[in-house]
């Protein structure tokens, strides 16, 4: 099962349907990938989709992958066992 926490600020407009949207994308990556068998597992995946500006990732891209410009997407991949 797919669990997926979402945040958005400003200037996201709340008229979209953000949580639909990012299920819809988080669904498709993932079975593109060769993981697609976590869609239909009884565990829970949670994943975490954060909309923000250009500022932000400009500085989370260059803090984490020393690259100075904005980016679409970063990913921090993250397993660990329910405990």
């Amino acid at each position: 099962m797919i669990h997926i926490e979402l945040a958005h600020e400003t200037p996201w407009d709340t008229a979209t349907d953000w949580d639909s949207l990012a299920l819809r994308a988080v669904r498709a990556a993932i079975e593109r990938t060769p993981h697609g068998e976590l869609l239909t597992t009884p565990a829970v995946v949670e994943i975490s989709v954060r909309l923000t500006s250009d500022e932000e990732v400009h500085g989370l891209n260059a803090q984490y992958r020393q690259k100075d410009k904005p980016t679409n997407v970063l990913s921090f991949p993250m397993v660990q066992p329910d405990l």
